[in-house]
């Protein structure tokens, strides 16, 4: 007897069914994911381009130091523009440079505008390509990383701030090392870091991969390749005064405003400029470092893509949370970073995980920033480096099953694929 309608329609929407679920939930279909996220976030930037109005703040400044250089001054104490000096390392000349000639001069935002979308969906590409390789990570758990940030989308077509190249640079090295490319890698990492310094926040982590990988004497090698690539890409100005490029480009005494912070709002302004406050995040910072070096990291015997991803972005996530300021364009140097750091297995249920996420899009888009706000950015900090505490570092080593994630049909939790010596509590 041939099955009736209602039959046929009911296994229908359950196969449907059972194939959405598998596309969001299976780690082999992160790259699917990706090609939707990519269509998907094509249609976000255009209307975003389309819709709403760009925001002047540091676009005229970046053309107006590049200009300074094509007058043909090369002392960095000299080249500045209207919101202040020039604090970058050369490669961001470079870069707006070759901006501002095919943007007629800079004046042409729109023009700007779009070619800062192509940077964000090479980001989206190389960081889809990341999170790839991450079995931990379910596909749904990066798709609201994108859609959902309006502070990222922002930072990227409506301010036309460096820091995101920066980053595609970054995100490019982690790739690299991914694929077992550490030459390519070592040149990378030293683009980023020639964009902006905040790069040196995930150096302690690729000092640290690279050893456990190579061994010192090898490492030094490709420390020395970094090392290369910086002197060729300052060398004009290097060689035209080498102390104050040093000094603008490389400036770790920097002052930051009050103004900005959106991490110390809750503070008096005297005690933000505390030089004693800032020794003891730096303490604090380092502190961490040596933490997580001793107690987590060396527990670690191989460099997988797993430990590429949590070594380089614990790293930088340590820094950031003893940070003497955030300003808001900042967040683009850990955004992309976050699921890998909040979703690790058998630690935080995803329910939490994404509360933890949600109060820091939250705490980001609160503008001009707020006591509550940065309290509440604080209080999910906390909550990630508990998780990056209490989670079983050594099982990313490859004869760990803990790796071997299973994950849950519905899409609530990881199966968190115990070892037999160790369990973990999920918080609820």
């Amino acid at each position: 007897m041939a099955p009736n309608r209602h039959t046929v329609a009911t296994g229908t929407v359950n196969m449907i069914g059972d194939l959405f679920k598998q596309l969001l939930t299976n780690s082999k279909y992160t790259a699917t994911v990706g090609i939707f996220l990519f269509m998907a976030e094509l249609v976000l930037n255009l209307f975003i381009i389309r819709r709403v109005k760009y925001t002047e703040i540091d676009w005229s400044t970046y053309m107006q130091q590049v200009q300074i250089w094509e007058n043909g001054e090369l002392d960095y104490s000299k080249i500045g523009g209207n919101t202040g000096p020039l604090v970058y390392p050369a490669l961001h000349l470079y870069i707006f440079k070759f901006l501002k000639g095919i943007t007629d001069n800079g004046e042409n935002i729109l023009r700007a505008q779009w070619i800062f979308m192509y940077f964000y969906l090479i980001n989206l590409g190389i960081v889809v390509g990341i999170y790839r390789k991450l079995k931990t990570v379910q596909p749904w758990q990066i798709i609201l990383m994108f859609l959902a940030s309006h502070r990222i989308h922002s930072l990227f077509v409506l301010r036309l701030f460096n820091d995101p190249i920066a980053m595609i640079f970054l995100y490019s090295c982690v790739l690299a090392m991914m694929n077992n490319q550490f030459a390519l890698s070592s040149v990378l990492f030293a683009c980023a870091l020639n964009v902006k310094m905040n790069i040196l926040l995930f150096a302690p982590g690729f000092a640290y991969i690279f050893w456990r990988k190579f061994g010192l004497v090898k490492s030094a090698i490709y420390a020395s390749l970094a090392g290369i690539t910086t002197l060729v890409i300052g060398y004009p100005f290097l060689m035209a005064n080498w102390e104050s490029y040093l000094n603008a480009a490389f400036n770790f005494s920097r002052s930051f405003e009050f103004k900005w912070t959106v991490n110390w709002r809750f503070l008096s302004e005297d005690f933000f400029l505390n030089k004693t406050f800032h020794a003891a995040l730096l303490a604090c910072h380092v502190g961490g470092l040596i933490y997580f070096f001793v107690t987590k990291w060396m527990k670690v015997t191989d460099v997988t893509p797993e430990v590429i991803a949590l070594v380089m972005f614990s790293s930088n996530f340590i820094g950031m949370c003893f940070s003497r300021s955030l300003h808001y364009q900042f967040l683009s140097w850990y955004h992309h970073t976050l699921p890998a750091l909040v979703f690790l297995p058998g630690i935080l249920s995803s329910k939490v995980s994404l509360i933890v996420l949600g109060c820091v899009e939250m705490a980001w888009n609160t503008y001009p920033s707020t006591v509550y706000s940065s309290a509440l950015l604080h209080l999910a900090h906390v909550v990630i480096i508990w998780s990056l505490v209490k989670f079983d570092w050594t099982s990313l080593n490859k004869e760990s099953e803990y790796v071997k994630v299973k994950m849950v049909v519905d899409g609530q939790d990881h199966k968190d694929g115990r070892q037999k010596s160790k369990t973990h509590k999920k918080v609820d």
